[in-house]
């Protein structure tokens, strides 16, 4: 029993030693798409961070998206105990592509080891969808913000303007 519980002990430990502190996020996932027009460029910055020890190098590799997308470097130095690394991701949507129509890009970061192969245990994804639309919505969404405040700012001038001639008259 001792050697079974040993065993299975030194496992734990093993598994436990070849866990990475390397990951990547970005600011859309699958949750949260991308919207984009027809015929626009975006530069997505996708974020990796290293809380290893040492410098970790990578390799970016697109795995879905290459026709809308590209990464201007493949293989990518991180500093150790970094989370500010940018990578930038170029994605420029066709000019005849259909309002709604969806692309996904998957971006996969593996860690290249000093005798230049893949580690197996360490690689990562990001992965989003990019929705066509006649215009993104975040362009409606700042229009829709800039008329609620000018309003705000005129029904406050004029609520000012009605009490101080009340003021005035009494």
């Amino acid at each position: 029993m001792r050697k079974i519980f040993f065993s299975l002990f030194m496992m734990i430990i093993a598994v436990c030693s070849t866990v990475s502190a390397f990951g990547v996020s970005s600011n859309y996932w699958e949750e949260n798409p991308l919207y984009m027009s027809g015929g626009e460029t975006l530069i997505v910055d996708l974020n990796i961070q290293n809380m290893e020890d040492k410098d970790i190098t990578v390799s970016a590799v697109l795995t879905e998206g290459d026709d809308i997308a590209s990464i201007s470097e493949e293989a990518i130095e991180i500093k150790a105990k970094t989370s500010n690394t940018t990578i930038p991701l170029e994605i420029t949507l066709p000019s005849g592509i259909s309002s709604g129509e969806v692309k996904k890009i998957k971006v996969e970061f593996n860690t290249i080891n000093a005798e230049g192969g893949i580690a197996v245990q360490s690689g990562v994804s990001a992965s989003f969808s990019v929705i066509a639309t006649e215009q993104a919505p975040q362009e409606k969404n700042t229009q829709l913000v800039m008329g609620i405040i000018i309003g705000i700012l005129l029904l406050s001038l004029i609520l000012w303007f009605i009490l101080k001639n009340n003021k005035r008259g009494k």
